[in-house]
This record gives C-alpha cells, structure tokens and sequence, in this order.
C-alpha cells in the first residue's frame, strides 16, 4: 500500500514474524526467526478461534516463542476475517505491530519455494514472508469510515443484484414468477434507499468526512454517493500525494516490457475495484462538463497507438487528481482555476 509513512504506517523491522493463516472462525500460526536459521515453530494445540479468550492464548503463546525479542504479526488479506482478527488482537496488545497484507504478493511469494497447500504450510510461508519483507501495518479505520465503506460496499452488490434480475425478468413467461419477481426487485429497491440514508446520517455523523465529501461532489459528475464511495475505499484524500493516490486507486499506467516484445501500456488495476468503477462512470459527464477534462480527453485519442479505453483511463486518473487537489487546497470545484493560475503567474514581479 502505498501511504505517506508518517501519518499513515509504521514502518519497523523484526527479527521474528508470527505467520497466521486465517479462515472463517479461526486461524493457524506459526513462527519464524532470522535469530535461528530455517526452523519454524508452531503452537503445540494447533489452530485458534477467532474471539478474545482465545486471541489472548494465543498472544501468550507468541511472546513466549518471541522469548523477550520484539515480533511482528503478518497475515493475509482475506476480508472482513482478517480485518475482525487484526482488531481483536490489537485490542488485547494495542501496542503489536499487524501486518494485513496483499494476498496475491503472499500467494505468489509462497509459490516460489512450495507446493504444498495447507493451514500450516500457509502460516508458515506467511511467517517467511514477514521475515524476507518486514511489511508494514496500515492505518487503521476509523469507526465512521469502517461503517461508510461497509454501507457503500453493500449498497453496490444490492444495485448490481437488483440490476441483474432486472435484466434477467424480461424472460419469465409465467404470470405468478412474474409477480414474485417484481416484488424480490421492488424490496431491493427499498432495501437501496434505505442503505442511501444510511450513508447519509454517516457521513453527516463526521464533521471531516461531511466536508471533504461535499467538496468532491462540487465537481462536474460527482454525486454525493459518488463522493462518499471515494472517501470510503481511500480515506481523506490529505493523507496521499499525487503519486500515491494514482497508485493506490489502480488507475496509473504500468509499462509491459519485456525483451524485444511489444512495448505497451496497461492500468496497474491495483486496489478497489469499486472506486475503478465509480471514476469510469463519472469520467463520462466530467469530460462533458470540465472543458479541460474534455481537451485532454481528445489529446489522448489523437495519440499513436491510443485507443478509447486508454484514454477514458487516463481520464479516470486526472478526474481523481483534480478531486485530491480541490481536497488539498480546501477548494470547491473551480472551472477557471487554471486560468486564474497562469494569470496570477504573468501578473507576479520578475
């Protein structure tokens, strides 16, 4: 992930990882140390379940197999089980360093040195991955960011949900499917709008989500539900810079170059693809109503070897830059901000 380090990670290094494989309700562990070559440790009672009485047997196993030495804690990405684990072993040690990391470099990483697949075979190629990498924690959540990216997130598969059965209705032939049907779509519907209140009373619950939100949707094709979607899967903007957001949103362009084969260009489509969505769909008004999104967007086509995705693409990305620095600056949307710039430039002393 990539946060500013002051604000948003703590970067340390350990000389022991404790592994964890994480499943529905519990989880499997192991320990790694560069103190002691190749040998890997794991508890004598196998898994652990997911709650408190048996996190915290499970932090004093871990100190004990640490014996006094600073560790750090690893596992992967799997949701919101990893996410409920992570906060319950930081609520018993506050102080313990949780690194929830990227399934794919994990998975990918583990297949270079085995083909087993197993709970302890993935606890113990997570503690090695600790020991190789050193990842950081991220920054946790706060209470109304958790709750707004849980509600948008499920607002989103219900409007698909709803989308679909829509689409797939029009072939029922039986007049009483038809009625049900109609009704499963209607709750839906009802079911969406109550999610967009919720989404409301959370985002007003927050004085500093409230604002930053409103100022987004200043901009040519940015709703409110699209605003508080951006703040929901990134958090505030303030916290990036130009270049990280690019990186953490998926939208910057990554080289494919390999040899003599062909040089081209693609998204990196890393992070959440919700946000993807979301710019792709509000890219389409701002380059109608932001006259310079509207020129780039032409610039683009006209390049060699462009073609309209790639330039949608990049249209995505200004679109979101444009947002951080309106966020940045504490601006509204200004559609004579860069003409106001090159006339207060040309007016300065030289």
């Amino acid at each position: 992930m990539y946060y500013k380090e002051n604000d948003m990670q703590e970067k340390a290094s350990f000389p022991i990882w404790i592994g964890i494989d994480v499943s529905k309700d519990s989880f499997t562990a192991a320990c790694r140390s560069i103190l002691r070559g190749d040998e890997t440790v794991f508890p004598p009672q196998g898994g652990f379940a997911i709650e408190r009485k048996s996190v915290k047997e499970f932090m004093r196993w871990a100190d004990g197999v640490a014996d006094g030495f600073p560790f750090g804690i690893a596992m992967e990405s799997t949701g919101v089980y990893s996410l409920r684990l992570a906060a319950l072993i930081r609520s018993v040690s506050p102080a313990q360093h949780v690194a929830v990391c990227n399934a794919a470099s994990v998975s990918l990483y583990a297949r270079s040195f085995t083909e087993e697949k197993n709970d302890k075979a993935d606890a113990e190629a997570i503690a090695r991955y600790g020991c190789d990498r050193n990842p950081r924690q991220p920054r946790i959540q706060g209470k109304e960011e958790s709750r707004l990216r849980e509600l948008v997130r499920e607002r989103d598969r219900l409007v698909q949900l709803k989308n679909d059965m829509e689409n797939g209705g029009e072939g029922l032939a039986g007049a009483d499917v038809r009625r049900l049907h109609a009704s499963a779509v209607k709750s839906l519907g009802k079911t969406v709008k109550k999610l967009d209140k919720l989404i409301q009373e959370t985002v007003d619950s927050s004085e500093e989500i409230k604002e930053e939100v409103a100022r987004m949707a200043t901009a040519p094709g940015v709703g409110f539900l699209s605003a508080a979607c951006v703040y929901a899967e990134l958090g505030s903007l303030k916290n990036y810079t130009r270049r990280q957001i690019s990186a953490m949103s998926g939208v910057c362009p990554v080289n494919r170059k390999s040899g003599t084969s062909v040089d081209r260009h693609a998204m990196s489509r890393r992070g959440s693809v919700l946000l993807r969505k979301i710019l792709f769909l509000d890219s389409h008004q701002a380059i109608r109503g932001i006259p310079a999104m509207g020129e780039f967007h032409k610039r683009m086509l006209e390049k060699p070897n462009s073609s309209r995705m790639s330039a949608k693409c990049a249209c995505m990305r200004k679109l979101l830059l444009i947002l951080h620095a309106m966020v940045v600056n504490g601006m509204d949307f200004n559609p004579n901000y860069e003409s106001e710039k090159k006339m207060e430039k040309s007016n300065q002393p030289t």
